[in-house]
């Protein structure tokens, strides 16, 4: 299901506090950020811990032990976030950490001509639990 009520039925049911992390691209006045700190809010708010990682700033230096303890791991944008959980092509996340996937508009309206590209948020998407969308346009796209 690409829709984000059925994340939040996820969380709000879920019967202990989660440890959270939310990788996103965080550019001071962008749309990116402000879908970022609303999302960890609403999580918040549901008595989860969140903590939010910046994917542009993490690029050089990603550690998987940053994620070390985290039950679900949010990323948003296919492409630019979900790049960081694989190394050559392994995942290096978890098995035990749920992925969820929120579409950016550059995934499926961009980045989707690139097969390099393409072959990178495939894999993102194989692992993910959960894919989300925003709006009935890109849930026909992705």
């Amino acid at each position: 299901d690409l829709r984000l009520e059925v994340i939040e039925q996820m969380l709000v049911t879920a019967s202990k506090s989660l440890r959270l992390a939310f990788i996103a691209p965080c550019t001071e006045a962008t749309g990116n950020l402000t879908t970022a700190n609303r999302v960890c809010g609403l999580l918040e708010d549901l008595g989860h811990k969140c903590i939010l990682l910046d994917c542009e700033k993490l690029q050089e230096g990603f550690d998987s032990s940053m994620l070390s303890g985290i039950d679900v791991c949010f990323v948003l944008h296919a492409y630019r976030s979900g790049r960081l959980l694989f190394h050559e092509g392994h995942l290096i996340l978890n098995p035990s950490t749920a992925l969820v996937l929120i579409f950016g508009g550059t995934d499926v309206n961009v980045m989707t001509h690139d097969e390099g590209k393409m072959r990178v948020m495939t894999n993102v998407v194989q692992r993910a639990c959960r894919c989300v969308c925003f709006g009935d346009s890109m849930v026909k796209v992705a």
